[in-house]
């Protein structure tokens, strides 16, 4: 009973109580924000990738075939980041992916337009941080939640998942909002095929120190996320002692309801019951 009636009083928290109890679990905080400021980064490169292509590279013909490679790339090195997860751990294999984006969003401002070879090589190593982006910041939660549920005995997974989901769409909210109040300040038309040179620099301002700052930013709330490989394989450990002695209760309790179900059929039938002594 008093299980359930724990339950139902997590399922009441009403919504401030909700981020009062998210929101003062630092774990989770600090995954949160490095989650958050580097979403923004790469949210802010692709809402404006397909006019950078166009109005900067001079080379909107050929996005098609970049943004092909990006994810091929992305979709390709996840068994890499995974080896490199199991053989470091996943807070260094999550600052070493988000500080290989650092050059490859500093080359958006200075390369070339038309220079249609280059910026292949710059989607291969993006896709390789971005491959980062879809693996690690999902990877890295259970993690917390595991450390909730010892320090705290109770679980409330729901409502940690869907603030990172709120998170993400928060992000991508605050880069489309950003990318056109620049672009408006960049002199960029609407419904024009030819803009303004402004516009072109415009983009490689967009596609440069605010996504830089962005990772930099993220590396350092990752640095204050405190559960390292060692004490990820810590909370791994007791999660598994934790279960074992669940489960020895749950098998204490059956077999504690199995002979009061045999005793009480027993004395229905009026005979002796299979644990009684002849």
């Amino acid at each position: 009973m008093k299980g359930i009636v724990e339950v139902k009083k997590e399922d009441q928290k009403g919504f401030f109580s909700g981020i009062k109890l998210v929101f003062t679990f630092k774990p989770y905080v600090w995954a949160s924000l490095t989650f958050l400021f580097m979403t923004i980064a790469i949210q802010t490169a692709q809402t404006n990738l397909a006019l950078f292509c166009t109005h900067t590279l001079k080379e909107g013909g050929e996005l098609t075939k970049f943004i092909l490679v990006l994810l091929v790339c992305a979709i390709a090195s996840m068994p890499l980041w995974q080896f490199l997860i199991v053989k470091f751990g996943k807070k260094t294999a999550y600052a070493l992916g988000m500080g290989m984006m650092i050059p490859m969003f500093i080359a958006q401002l200075y390369i070339p337009a038309h220079s249609t070879a280059l910026y292949y090589v710059i989607m291969v190593f993006c896709g390789l941080g971005i491959s980062v982006a879809f693996l690690l910041p999902w990877s890295v939660l259970p993690d917390v939640l595991d450390l909730y549920m010892l320090e705290k005995n109770k679980r409330n997974d729901a409502l940690f998942y869907s603030f990172y989901v709120f998170f993400s769409k928060l992000a991508s909210g605050t880069a489309l909002a950003a990318s056109q109040i620049a672009l408006e300040f960049g002199g960029y038309i609407n419904g024009k095929c030819k803009q303004p040179d402004s516009v072109g620099y415009t983009l490689r301002i967009l596609m440069t120190p605010g996504p830089v700052i962005l990772v930099i930013l993220a590396l350092g709330c990752l640095y204050m996320y405190p559960i390292d490989e060692k004490m990820r394989r810590s909370i791994k450990e007791r999660v598994q002692d934790h279960t074992v002695k669940l489960t020895q209760r749950v098998k204490v309790l059956d077999s504690q309801i199995s002979k009061s179900y045999d005793s009480f059929t027993a004395s229905l039938d009026g005979r002796p019951s299979s644990d009684t002594e002849i």
